[in-house]
């Protein structure tokens, strides 16, 4: 009896613990989060810079604002949320990052991520790690699109963060 009591905790604990999914989906892109990378020490900041306010990503290249030294990379971590990594095709995950400031849109990233690699039988969720270089002056938008394979019922899911990197004199 106490086993159960047990086992019927955990189940409770983890069911509130996992993010609700959008109504209709299986697997999809919940968070989009960003860290700068310092190059001098191979450090990673620890604020998530997608909440950063106005200005305090202002020439984070020579190290102003929240950075505090210089940063020119940011980590982009990508969290993929569904009922279970277990399966044989999840699908992909495509990441691209536009510079809102240029006349073309300039593309300064695209990546594509087989999530069929990310195994975790008992994880509602994975956190997929991307580089992104050449930050720290100008705004960037980040996009990423899950597009579903076999077991994920082929859907698409789509999230964009914008990154409030300024700079200037």
């Amino acid at each position: 009896m106490l086993k159960w009591l047990k086992v019927i905790a955990y189940l409770l604990m983890t069911a509130a613990s996992v993010p609700a999914l959008a109504a209709g989906s299986i697997y999809s892109v919940t968070a989009i989060r960003a860290y700068l990378y310092y190059a001098d020490t191979g450090e990673i900041g620890k604020e998530d810079i997608t909440k950063a306010p106005d200005g305090a990503l202002f020439n984070t290249v020579i190290g102003e604002g929240l950075a505090g030294r210089p940063s020119n990379t940011t980590l982009l971590v990508i969290e993929i949320s569904g009922p279970s990594f277990a399966s044989k095709d999840v699908g992909t995950l495509l990441v691209k990052a536009v510079v809102d400031d240029s006349p073309a849109k300039t593309v300064v990233l695209e990546r594509s991520v087989d999530l069929n690699n990310y195994y975790q039988e008992n994880r509602r969720k994975i956190l997929i790690p991307v580089f992104l270089y050449q930050t720290g002056s100008l705004p960037i938008t980040v996009t990423a699109t899950l597009k579903g394979g076999k077991d994920a019922k082929s859907m698409v899911s789509v999230l964009r963060q914008k990154l409030n990197f300024t700079g200037g004199e």
